[in-house]
């Protein structure tokens, strides 16, 4: 075994994990890739609007 090698644990990683449980769910299921939470982001392209990012927060 590599004794350089370090080991993370779930909550040093979780993050990470998640948003890639996401993007695989998301690339299986192209239902929910879709829809209306996508109004707040095209109204922000279209006016510069920064709404879907508080929305997020």
């Amino acid at each position: 075994m590599d004794e350089n090698r370090s080991v993370a644990t779930i909550e040093d990683v979780r993050p990470r994990v998640t948003l890639l449980r996401l993007a695989e769910i998301l690339s299986r299921r192209a239902d929910l890739a879709t829809g209306r939470w996508q109004h707040p982001l095209a109204y922000d392209e279209q006016h510069g609007t920064d709404y879907a990012k508080t929305l997020v927060c």
